[in-house]
């Protein structure tokens, strides 16, 4: 499957989170076969509501996917959300060194 999170904007939130993604497990997403060809994805990213989609159509065969299925997923934040939720912050004068992001997390 091949998932892309948005923010209530329609801002693709996982683009940097590719990178960077071994440093800090900011999305939680579990992808569940459900029976042949029917799946389940769930998907928890702090400041924003839980999602759960059922009853994806997979292609499949005998060895299973045949293509990866397009799935985008948007969320909506939590009462208690900040308007900035986070952004990365890198050393001066350096080769994309990741420092560290803002705000902490809960």
């Amino acid at each position: 499957m091949a998932v892309t999170v948005k923010n209530e904007r329609g801002q693709v939130l996982n683009a940097l989170e590719e990178r960077y993604y071994t440093l800090r497990k900011i999305n939680q997403m579990s992808i569940r076969r459900d029976r042949p060809g029917n799946w389940t994805v769930s998907l928890q990213r702090c400041w924003y509501r839980p999602v759960t989609i059922q009853g994806i159509r997979v292609v499949e065969d005998e060895y299973g996917p045949v293509r990866p299925t397009p799935l985008s997923i948007q969320l909506k934040p939590t009462s208690d959300a900040p308007h900035i939720r986070e952004f990365p912050i890198f050393l001066a004068l350096s080769d994309g060194l990741l420092v560290g992001f803002w705000p902490c997390y809960r």
